[in-house]
């Protein structure tokens, strides 16, 4: 099987992702045969700025939106266009609360021009590999990039598995998330190196996983 590990802006590009490094390690181990990759969307988000603003979005300004507006919610912001496939998806809204907290909002505005044409060359590398499984993790402004891309990967490819897990994943977060975006065919709600792993054998063997705790899924 190839599996696919995937993270999203805004993880902080000065770190690895811990959770795709420790979900990679566990499959290697439990699932030797599988190919197993990763793609740090982060990483080429902030290069993607960096080449497409000719050098003017620097990665200061990618840990300005990632890290310093987390409780404005721009970086979910700077997607939400495209998750949504509407360009002027909260533009207003955003301006209105901009205004009242005295928030400047160009940095943001000025990415979210690239954020359509990053999620489609996002998509293109991914289903390059042939994945048979793409497996998210998301923490705090992940979601909404990790489901913009989620979706034109299914777009493309309907027959694709899309798994999703993490932080932003936990409890009824997790149902909520599941619930309401039908293309997102799994979501790992509690830890997933136990889940995951149980997922996979699901899939290859074509039986229901009804015995894997915490997991959401369509039933039919």
């Amino acid at each position: 099987m190839r599996v696919q590990l995937v993270t999203m802006p805004w993880h902080p590009i000065d770190l690895p992702s811990l959770q795709v490094g420790l979900l990679h390690q566990l499959l290697r181990q439990v699932r030797p045969d599988d190919d197993v990759r990763e793609f740090h969307g982060s990483l080429r988000w902030a290069e993607f700025l960096l080449e497409r603003s000719g050098g003017r979005l620097r990665p200061g300004d990618y840990e300005a939106i990632g890290s310093d507006s987390i409780f404005d919610g721009l970086g979910d912001w700077v997607f939400s266009g495209v998750l949504y496939e509407d360009e002027s998806w909260g533009v207003a809204r955003l301006k209105e609360y901009a205004a009242r907290r005295g928030l400047c909002i160009d940095t943001a505005s000025d990415m979210r021009v690239h954020a359509a044409e990053f999620i489609a060359e996002c998509a293109t590398e991914v289903l390059a590999q042939e994945p048979d499984v793409v497996g998210f993790t998301s923490t705090f402004m992940q979601n909404v990039p990790s489901l913009a891309l989620a979706r034109e990967l299914k777009r493309r490819r309907p027959g694709l598995t899309v798994v999703f897990g993490g932080s932003n994943c936990d409890g009824p977060m997790g149902h909520a998330l599941h619930r309401n975006h039908p293309f997102v065919d799994h979501v790992v709600r509690g830890e997933g190196e136990y889940a995951f792993p149980a997922l996979l054998r699901h899939l290859d063997a074509e039986t229901p996983p009804a015995d894997v705790p915490g997991l959401c899924w369509w039933e039919g």
